[in-house]
């Protein structure tokens, strides 16, 4: 599952993700695309606090056919539940 939250602010990050968790799977991974490395580090960090294993995959150029307002940089996080 991908959720794409470049563009938001917080608190509207964190609300995104929180509704995008609910909906996991507990094998499925949760891949999550933002603009901002400070957006990238309290998205970790809430997934962290909630029970996740979280890592920074990636920092992506433009993604797909993006419109020219979209930022050249998306850092890619994937997110999965913690085995118990």
């Amino acid at each position: 599952m991908t959720l794409d939250i470049r563009h938001l602010s917080c608190p509207f990050t964190l609300l995104e993700v929180s509704k995008a968790v609910r909906h996991l799977e507990q094998d499925q991974v949760l891949e999550i695309v933002v603009d901002c490395s400070e957006t990238a580090s309290e998205v970790m960090a809430f997934l962290h606090a909630i029970g996740f294993d979280v890592k920074q995959k990636a920092v992506l150029d433009k993604m797909g056919d993006q419109p020219e307002s979209t930022p050249d940089r998306a850092i890619l996080i994937q997110a999965s539940r913690r085995q118990d």
